[in-house]
Parts: C-alpha cells; sequence; structure tokens
C-alpha cells in the first residue's frame, strides 16, 4: 500500500468508529466497550471502558509484567484481544 493509501484507510475507519458512536448516542438501549491492548518492553496491558446512556460506567485495566512471547499469547487469548 501506498502512503496515501493508508491515510484514506485510516479515515475511512475513523470515520467508521464516529458512525458507531454517533448510533450508539442515539439508542438508549445500547452499549458501547472500547478496547486497547498493547505489549511494551514486556510488560502487555489491555484496558477496557463500558458506556451506557452515554456515561462511563466500568472502566478495566489488565497488566502482565515480564511477558514472554507465549505468555503475550496467552494474555491475548483469555482477554480476547484480537
Amino acid at each position: 500500500m501506498t502512503r496515501k493509501q493508508n491515510e484514506n484507510s485510516l479515515k475511512e475507519h475513523i470515520q467508521s468508529l464516529d458512525n458507531i458512536t454517533l448510533n450508539f448516542s442515539l439508542d438508549p438501549s445500547s452499549v458501547l466497550v472500547v478496547t486497547d491492548a498493547s505489549i511494551k518492553n514486556h510488560v502487555t496491558m489491555s484496558i477496557l471502558h463500558t458506556y451506557v446512556h452515554n456515561k462511563q460506567v466500568v472502566k478495566t485495566i489488565y497488566h502482565i509484567i515480564n511477558v514472554t512471547t507465549t505468555k503475550a499469547e496467552l494474555f491475548t487469548i483469555r482477554y480476547c484481544i484480537n
């Protein structure tokens, strides 16, 4: 992919996330769950935010220190990170 294609793909992805968030805010019965995960310097972290009626109700942080590749894979499986 070229740099321009990557930028367009990122913009489309951000627009898609914006649309999901807007649709969530219009439906009072919706629950929005936002996750982020990273592995850096042998530390694996997963953060989960849960919103109901546009208000954050839960913030959960999981982390593991001194992570090997195998442990990182197991962490990914356990917390359903794609």
